[in-house]
């Protein structure tokens, strides 16, 4: 019997790097053949090493659409050569060029999941409608979405983009064996503080994110000026590196810059890229992630199994994952104002700061395990072959 066949699609190698692996490996496990088609950020010869079969495509992020007919092409020919049983698709404009792939070859199955759907009610009024329109051509291509929120799939059925049986939240996921605050070590905090220079009895808020606008990192820096102002005992943490892709990047000297400019330079630390996310979590007093745009965020779950209080925006995936008052705040977006008002409430009560902590790692615990997003993901893969192995007639997700 022929094994199954799915070929993965992303925008750039490092979204298997950091959160796709546990996807690829469990359906290796199942005995499918996977193979993983993306752009190259210098993370492919990485994941080859670790076993993936990784095809790199030509991919670039820009509007014009003339600029992606290479990776249409290739991905076409990929699909045409390989004969696919699945195609999945993921990240929001990959996916608009893997449907366009798709219907040139017309494999069995297409799914994608949307990761946070680009188009949301935060951006200008004429981005939103092409974002929707986009999605609107692309979906007779698609037999099945999976989202992260609910919100995103009640808004694509809603929208008639999909039909609500051929749509299913999956949630997100965390790997909480590694993100557990008991493992790390009093030693391994005292280094890291050392590290980065960071006093001891200091008072530390941080994020973990990509280098780009639509993450509110400017707003983190207004919050960190007026909250520098009213603390004199604080330090600010960023974690992540350049914004690879993305439409509004900010760049490591632009942001060394604007904290010049609140007068924070000397207070807070980008980090660049870590490999020890848990123990850096574990420094921090409180998280935030001031975002614009979000599937279901996976830096607030580690801070939260971290046992670390959250400041998050009202938006969609974020509302999934905190409830107000219960593992942290939300704020409205672009408002550093309400921002620096939640951080100071939660530094200024340690016990509700221990509290939110406690009811985080619960929460996550509970609902946000990466193993059973991953084993749902194969139970759905399994059911439309199933489907399909049955003769059913697949009939596209928004017919």
């Amino acid at each position: 019997m022929r094994k199954v066949k799915i070929l993965e699609v992303a925008g750039l190698d490092h979204f298997f790097k950091y959160f796709l692996r546990r996807l690829v490996e469990g359906m290796a496990k199942e005995g499918w053949e996977v193979v993983c088609a993306c752009g190259e950020s210098g993370y492919s010869d990485v994941l080859r090493a670790d076993g993936f079969d990784v095809r790199t495509v030509p991919y670039k992020r820009t509007v014009n659409p003339l600029a992606h007919a290479p990776s249409v092409f290739a991905l076409n020919s990929l699909i045409r050569r390989e004969k696919f049983d699945v195609v999945h698709l993921h990240n929001p404009l990959m996916s608009l060029i893997g449907r366009a792939a798709v219907a040139l070859a017309r494999p069995p199955l297409v799914v994608y999941t949307a990761h946070g759907f680009y188009f949301h009610e935060y951006m200008p009024g004429w981005k939103r409608v092409v974002g929707l329109g986009l999605e609107k051509v692309a979906s007779p291509f698609t037999h099945f979405l999976l989202t992260q929120n609910s919100e995103d799939a009640d808004l694509a059925v809603r929208l008639g983009l999909f039909r609500k049986d051929r749509t299913l939240v999956i949630g997100n996921g965390i790997d909480l064996r590694a993100f557990d605050p008991r493992k790390v070590s009093d030693v391994e905090r005292e280094l890291l503080l050392r590290e980065f220079e960071i006093p001891s009895h200091h008072r530390v808020v941080g994020t973990v994110t990509r280098y780009t606008r639509d993450k509110g990192l400017l707003e983190f820096l207004e919050a960190a000026a007026a909250l520098r102002a009213v603390m004199k005992d604080i330090s600010f943490i960023v974690i992540g590196g350049p914004a690879i892709g993305d439409r509004h990047p900010l760049t490591l000297a632009q942001l060394k810059r604007t904290a010049a400019q609140f007068g924070v330079d000397d207070r807070i630390v980008f980090t660049g890229i870590r490999d020890d996310v848990p123990a850096m979590l574990s420094l921090f007093d409180v998280f935030v992630l001031p975002s614009y745009r979000e599937g279901m965020p996976r830096s607030v779950l580690e801070a939260m199994a971290m046992e670390v209080p959250v400041v998050v925006t009202d938006i969609r995936g974020c509302r999934e994952e905190v409830t107000e008052g219960v593992e942290g705040y939300f704020v409205p977006v672009r408002d550093a104002d309400t921002l620096t008002d939640r951080i100071l409430a939660i530094l200024n009560s340690p016990q509700m700061a221990e509290e939110m902590g406690r009811h985080g790692r619960e929460r996550v615990q509970r609902e946000f395990d990466e193993e059973a997003v991953v084993r749902l993901q194969i139970e759905t893969f399994q059911r439309l072959l199933e489907e399909r192995d049955s003769g059913a007639q697949y009939r596209r997700a928004e017919s």
